[in-house]
């Protein structure tokens, strides 16, 4: 499914440590590693660092810094030098559970947040550790393990706007659509500038083939959020499908510069083109969201229709 809960890095590390307070450095470190300004970012973590070299937080986003450098080598030595250092505190174990994420040991991520959620002093810690257990489960393909961890997390806090969103996108999942519906809309109605929600909830009516009206939640989406690829990826599928080739161009074309590996945007420019009777370009379109991984996402879609429309066409 092509929602914000596939994005499952950007969650953890929007999640990371909330527990325990800010301060004007953290901030910064996490928005230069949002930004991915590395450099910038690893200047202010080593001089957090040499004020404390046990500062767990600290570790935390050196964590981050080694994943979204590709550092894997780096990271396998930060973790075990932190796992000498660090080995009863539920933060480290939650801090490897993002590296083993983006390995794709989705397994060993639930067993580390396991562990932290055993080691954790309070409710509060506990319930924030299954959250993120939820969401790697939810990267396992384990919707119905996921949802009963949402589930716990969201009778601890029936608030949570993090909790309700993803309960939006696991219950749909789950074929419970209208669940899905009502947890999507209790965010809105909790929290009106929470972008996720608006994106998600068009994505249900999309299903639906409720077109025009999934097309006023992915507005807002795009206005809340100006910067999502996702937003303005599902938006232009809607827009195709009400006729409007031109503005479901422009939204994947945005897609696409914001991120260049989205799968779902090659998948749907390739519709755009079809719809266009541009069945190269279309093919082209298609083979790049094989290449970017779209099946093992989200299925067999794509490889049906470089079957039915690219007989002719010769992969570059």
């Amino acid at each position: 499914m092509h929602r914000l809960i596939s994005t499952i890095l950007l969650l953890f590390f929007s999640l990371l440590l909330f527990g325990q307070e800010d301060t004007d450095t953290y901030d910064k470190v996490a928005l230069e590693l949002r930004q991915r300004n590395f450099k910038k970012a690893d200047e202010l973590i080593k001089d957090l660092i040499a004020e404390d070299p046990n500062d767990i937080r600290a570790f935390g986003f050196r964590t981050q810094y080694f994943i979204l450098t590709s550092d894997i080598t780096g990271a396998e030595e930060h973790l075990e030098d932190g796992l000498r250092r660090f080995s009863k505190n539920p933060y480290f174990y939650e801090s490897r559970s993002y590296y083993y994420y983006s390995i794709l040991q989705f397994d060993h991520a639930i067993r580390d947040l396991s562990r932290a959620m055993k080691l954790a002093a309070d409710a509060d810690k506990k319930n924030y550790f299954l959250i993120s257990r939820a969401i790697a489960k939810s990267g396992k393909m384990d919707h119905e393990g996921a949802y009963a961890d949402y589930m716990i997390a969201y009778k601890f806090d029936s608030t949570n706007i993090h909790v309700l969103n993803n309960l939006g996108a696991i219950a749909d999942n789950l074929g419970k659509v209208d669940d899905a519906l009502e947890y999507l809309q209790r965010v809105i109605d909790l929290q009106p500038d929470f972008a996720p929600a608006y994106i998600n909830k068009g994505y249900q009516l999309q299903k639906m083939e409720k077109h025009e009206e999934a097309l006023t939640y992915f507005d807002k989406g795009v206005e809340l959020s100006p910067d999502s690829p996702l937003a303005y990826s599902n938006r232009s599928f809607s827009r195709l499908n009400t006729g409007d080739l031109k503005g479901a161009m422009k939204d994947v074309e945005k897609s696409l510069k914001l991120y260049p590996g989205n799968s779902y945007a090659y998948r749907n420019r390739a519709h755009i083109y079809l719809e266009m009777g541009k069945n190269d370009k279309a093919c082209e379109d298609l083979y790049e969201a094989e290449k970017q991984g779209f099946s093992k996402m989200y299925g067999q879609e794509v490889q049906r229709l470089i079957i039915i429309n690219c007989y002719n066409y010769e992969s570059k």
